[in-house]
């Protein structure tokens, strides 16, 4: 045993090595097949060389030399057959036959004449014993074949690199076409040139093609060549033109899907990794396959521990690729990373696992970057927070020039009346004390009445809402109309219907009040300030309360009870009503037919979400010119 034949040795382990692993990739398909065999020939091609390395003399390699010379020369033609298929070289159903004839009859053809006449002997040459053969007209012969079919497998690996659109496929066939020219090229120099020249070394050829096999063990691993997907669509494509669109289609979607996509294999390491999932994480797919999926997703997870992370999902992948169970189905799941540059994003991700008709599954997940989107929501949400305070406070501003009126109107009370006890007692008019007691409760009734005022309009401009509690809502509904009495124009008039005293629904601090005022302002304006110019301003609007049955489809959908009942308030104005394209969207936040900065589109959105929130729903009856009836329906409750 000598240096060249432990190379040799190691160099027929690692051709099975790679044939092996391809046939455990995917045994049944025909370029996997083809592979192996490919792996097989240089395995007994290099295990020969470890014994002809080793012969002591020629008697002793001479056996080896020509048992083995096959898989010499039947090593191109399965190189040129493996490059035809891999670049989806097409041929007819009828020609099929004779492209395999026309590509092995020359192996066998070129056995046959140098075991019969090409060989002469051996060479003591650079130490060991190397064949030597004619060098007449079978050496060019001979070197024609050569040439033809690694010349040819090349330009058909470029031709197929320069069509391909995919980037992952075109970095394939680089690795490949860039490992089959360079031990070509090696091994023409150490076996012809450097004999031709004089130079005494031995032929290496077996060992530089070594080179190539670490080619294709690199395209498996780190880009998903041979792997189950790829490798049924690149077979398919050499034989059905239609499901070669398929391909193109596949690798199409792959390049240019705003949505991330990853593809594992069979044991859950990565086969595909899609240029949006590039630009999501920032790790290139030649970076990112041939690794397990846990390791990746674990890496960029914003968790302290993504070791354990790690583990977890390694035992779901392993679980669901076994047929155990399915952790995720059709399920969207959310979560934050950080990505190579560190900063934090949101995916939504559609994770599945897909059963091939060869045998075994795959994992695929759909990712989306929603980062934009939860920005937004969050600022929409922040903006909907503030205008919703400004809307509180701008429900107070409407009534405080009303209130202005009822609170001039005590103070004018009080203050009159403790002139007149001033002046009783400094005239001694006032002899008895009931007498005094009489004036101090007119001041004591206008002091109540005025805190009253003060708490209701508290009550509307609190931010945070006081718990839930049964209300009273015909006294709800009192205080709100008196309330907004004096803050709608004269033109108008407020009408209270009929008010049922047994109607009580839970609601929070003065939610129905806020509900109940804004509809009225809202009626106010519809027959105010919404009128066309030169159109009389004015009308009536009537705010009423009694018992309904609503339809059980609403309340379902609203979280209500349909069984107890639902109380309905509602509020029916004069004014110009309301079109059913707006109708539509006129619950909606912002949403306003007003000019620009004169509302924020929030009154009625408000009442919306307040019955919503108790459980009730609203219903508009409307129609351009005919004036609007808002209802508001309340689930009923114990009093």
């Amino acid at each position: 045993m000598n240096l060249l034949s432990a190379l040799s040795l190691f160099a027929t382990a690692a051709y099975l090595g790679s044939g092996i692993k391809v046939l455990i990739i995917n045994r049944r398909a025909h370029i996997n097949q083809l592979a192996f065999a490919l792996d097989l020939d240089l395995a007994l091609w290099a295990f020969a060389a470890a014994f002809i390395y080793g012969a002591r003399s020629p008697e002793e390699a001479l056996p080896w030399q020509l048992a083995f010379a096959p898989t010499w020369h039947l090593c191109f033609a399965l190189a040129f057959h493996f490059c035809a298929l891999i670049a989806a070289l097409p041929a007819p159903p009828h020609l099929r036959v004779p492209r395999i004839l026309a590509i092995y009859t020359p192996a066998i053809l070129m056995t046959w004449l140098s075991n019969s006449y090409r060989f002469t002997g051996f060479v003591h040459r650079g130490g060991y014993w190397m064949p030597t053969y004619r060098g007449d007209w079978s050496y060019w012969l001979f070197f024609a074949y050569y040439a033809v079919y690694v010349a040819g497998g090349l330009a058909l690996l470029l031709r197929a690199r320069a069509r391909s659109v995919d980037a992952l496929k075109r970095r394939r066939f680089s690795i490949i076409a860039a490992s089959f020219a360079a031990p070509v090229l090696l091994g023409f120099g150490t076996d012809t040139l450097a004999p031709a020249l004089g130079v005494d070394v031995p032929n290496l050829g077996i060992l530089w093609i070594l080179i190539w096999a670490l080619g294709m063990r690199v395209a498996m691993t780190r880009y998903g060549f041979f792997a189950p997907l790829h490798e049924e669509i690149e077979r398919r494509v050499a034989a059905e033109s239609r499901l070669a669109d398929m391909g193109r289609l596949f690798d199409a979607f792959m390049e240019h899907s705003l949505d991330g996509i990853a593809i594992t294999d069979g044991k859950g390491k990565l086969v595909a990794w899609s240029c949006s999932m590039e630009r999501v994480t920032g790790l290139a797919a030649a970076e990112a396959l041939g690794r397990p999926v846990w390791e990746v997703q674990a890496e960029f997870a914003d968790v302290p521990d993504r070791a354990a992370l790690s583990r977890m999902l390694e035992a779901e992948v392993r679980s669901a690729l076994s047929g155990e169970h399915r952790p995720w189905g059709s399920r969207l799941s959310e979560y934050r990373i950080l990505d190579r540059a560190g900063v934090g994003k949101y995916l939504q991700s559609a994770t599945f696992v897909i059963p091939l008709s060869a045998g075994g599954d795959i994992i695929a997940a759909i990712v989306r970057d929603v980062t934009a989107e939860k920005r937004a929501e969050a600022a929409r949400m922040e903006e909907l927070r503030r205008l919703d305070d400004a809307q509180r406070f701008e429900a107070v501003g409407t009534l405080a020039a009303g209130l202005a009126h009822d609170f001039n109107n005590i103070l004018t009370g009080v203050r009159g009346t403790v002139s007149l006890l001033r002046l009783g007692i400094e005239d001694k008019s006032y002899v008895r004390a009931e007498e005094l007691s009489g004036g101090l409760g007119l001041v004591d009734a206008s002091a109540a009445r005025a805190v009253e005022l003060a708490r209701q309009l508290l009550d509307i401009a609190r931010r945070h809402a006081s718990g839930a509690r049964p209300v009273v809502l015909a006294d709800a509904v009192r205080r709100a109309a008196k309330l907004t009495q004096n803050s709608l124009d004269p033109s108008v008039t407020l009408d209270i219907g009929p008010l049922d005293e047994e109607a009580v629904a839970l609601a929070e601090g003065a939610e129905v009040e806020r509900m109940v005022i804004n509809l009225l302002l809202n009626a106010g304006e519809a027959m105010t300030s919404m009128r066309a110019p030169g159109e009389a301003r004015g009308g009536s609007v009537c705010v009423s309360l009694r018992r309904a049955e609503a339809c059980l489809l609403r309340a379902t959908e609203a979280g209500g009870d349909a069984i107890s009942g639902f109380w309905c308030i509602s509020v029916r104005d004069e004014g110009v009503g309301i079109s059913e394209d707006v109708a539509r969207r006129i619950f909606d936040p912002f949403f306003t037919t007003k000019e620009n900065g004169k509302s924020s589109g929030l009154g009625l959105s408000i009442v919306y979400n307040i019955a919503k929130r108790r459980g009730g729903f609203v219903e508009v009856d409307s129609r351009p010119g005919a004036g609007a009836e808002f209802r508001v329906y309340l689930p009923a409750c114990p009093r």
